[in-house]
């Protein structure tokens, strides 16, 4: 104690980030309990149905990788702030708020509306940033989305506010 060090030599060694290694299925069931997402009997269904929407792969029944599209989606996502899509946190609030229903805490109709709202907001987030959004899965697949979609948004936008107005 109260000793101090004096380095002899000190070298910068250039090096490159490594990505994270990819998941078995024991590690990916692990990481699902641990951040709350869904149950032991809701597991299955759950991954098959990132599989199946193409965002992640099980390759040679051994590692999950993700697709294109799920890492065009994760990196539109984070461009555009909706990060709670891609993160745990969202499925963790909802089985919470299913919990509150359950223990009398929350009423259907109070989250209900809460997550109405969260969608809504969530939705004006992606129209206003189509664009973008556009640009960065054409970098992974070479396509403008825009064009097909574009206009599905502006209507389904409309769809909202009516809805919106019809509330109030």
């Amino acid at each position: 104690m109260g000793q101090k060090f004096k380095p002899t030599k000190i070298d910068l060694i250039e090096k490159q980030t490594l990505p994270p290694s990819l998941l078995n299925e024991v590690q990916l069931l692990d990481l699902m309990n641990e951040h709350g997402i869904g149950t032991r009997t809701t597991y299955a269904n759950s991954i098959q149905k990132v599989i199946d929407n193409n965002y992640a792969k099980f390759k040679n029944n051994k590692y999950f990788i993700p697709t294109k599209l799920g890492l065009g989606i994760v990196q539109a996502y984070k461009t555009i702030n909706l990060t709670n899509f891609i993160t745990p946190k969202l499925q963790k609030d909802i089985n919470k708020n299913i919990i509150y229903i359950c223990q009398g805490i929350k009423t259907p109709e109070q989250v209900l509306k809460s997550q109405i709202d969260f969608y809504k907001k969530n939705f004006k987030i992606l129209s206003d940033n189509i664009d973008i959004v556009d640009e960065i899965l054409n970098k992974y697949f070479n396509f403008k989305i825009n064009k097909f979609y574009k206009d599905d948004l502006i209507f389904i936008d409309s769809i909202i506010k009516s809805i919106k107005n019809n509330d109030n």
